[in-house]
């Protein structure tokens, strides 16, 4: 007993005891680590179990187990197949590839090019679900955040892509990734106009803020933001006429707006104190007046408008990419890019006469 009580007084057997400690608590975390991670390994490996095909392509799988050089191939086929619009194709290669990959770093990869094709086929919930099971497994992925964001977009949930996009900029400065003060400045007008346009669609579809109170706003909006203008006039123009007419009458660059204009048959009475607008219903024959057009494809519907045999035809442009597209999108189809596209007007023979 006297031995005891003399060990447990040396300053040894303290230090013995800290040490332990010291490993029992690192041992407990190592475990909890590993646990963490096997359950991220078989959350994975759920998920990608969760979209497997009926149809999958047993021969791809087998290829790769059998050659692995051929994974990067693969991807670029799965990429070219997306980028042609046969989405189908595209997403039974990625699942292929996804059964044959051990690393959870190459499966983020896959689920990530996996997303991007459900985002562009339209399967917003799978790809929702996708990132946010990446998100879950690599919270500060700011790849899947973007994504996540624009899937809330297209599904109308403007409150939670704002929260993402939030998170988004926390990441993005909290990573410093970027070094480049150009690139910071790109980004946070990223940021910028992306938040203006979720609060812009969040005012439009609330049901608890009075007409009144919207259109102060909408006014509000558009005089900090004018490449929200069509949206605005847009909305103005199904719910409350007047408040189109003199919202419109202070936009500049009235030649981006014809399209939404032409189809008018009924005009205000100081209608010609606007010349950008009454020319529009002047080419169109609306009004009789020998004036010449300024915009070149009014003046020619102008000229023609006594045999009738023609008609506007609208295309939109983006700014960012030069895509042509057949509707006009405040979020361009193909690069992602927010802004107002540039109208392009076409004369189109009518040939129901």
């Amino acid at each position: 007993m006297e031995n005891f009580v003399f060990f447990y007084r040396d300053p040894l057997f303290g230090i013995i005891i800290f040490i332990s400690i010291i490993a029992l608590i690192a041992l407990l975390d190592y475990s909890r680590n590993r646990v963490r991670a096997q359950k991220k390994e078989q959350s994975l490996k759920d998920l990608a179990k969760s979209y497997e095909y009926t149809t999958l392509n047993d021969d791809i799988a087998k290829f790769i187990q059998i050659s692995p050089s051929a994974l990067q191939p693969l991807m670029l086929m799965a990429k070219s197949y997306a980028q042609s619009g046969d989405n189908e194709s595209a997403i039974q290669i990625y699942l292929s590839v996804l059964e044959s990959l051990k690393s959870s770093k190459d499966k983020i990869l896959v689920l990530e090019r996996l997303g991007e094709v459900y985002l562009q086929a339209g399967f917003l919930e799978r790809s929702k679900d996708i990132y946010t099971q990446i998100l879950r497994t690599y919270p500060r992925n700011p790849h899947a955040l973007k994504s996540l964001m624009q899937a809330y977009e297209k599904m109308g949930e403007y409150e939670k892509a704002l929260e993402v996009l939030e998170c988004l900029d926390e990441v993005q400065n909290a990573q410093n990734n970027i070094h480049i003060s150009t690139d910071m400045e790109e980004f946070n007008n990223f940021v910028q106009k992306s938040q203006s346009y979720f609060y812009l669609m969040m005012l439009l579809q609330s049901c608890d803020i009075p007409l009144v109170l919207k259109l102060k706003n909408l006014k509000e909006i558009g005089k900090n933001h004018p490449m929200f203008n069509k949206v605005i006039l847009n909305f103005l123009k199904i719910n409350d006429k007047n408040a189109f007419w003199e919202y419109i009458k202070g936009c500049e660059n009235i030649r981006n707006y014809i399209d939404i204009l032409y189809p008018f048959n009924e005009l205000p009475k100081d209608i010609k104190k606007y010349p950008r607008i009454y020319e529009i219903f002047v080419a169109k024959g609306m009004i009789e007046d020998e004036m010449v057009c300024e915009v070149f494809e009014l003046e020619i519907l102008h000229r023609l408008r006594l045999v009738k045999k023609a008609y506007l035809g609208f295309e939109y442009r983006c700014h960012s990419c030069k895509g042509i597209f057949p509707f006009d999108s405040l979020r361009c189809p193909q690069c992602s890019e927010l802004g107002e596209m540039d109208l392009i007007i076409k004369i189109l023979e009518d040939r129901s006469l």
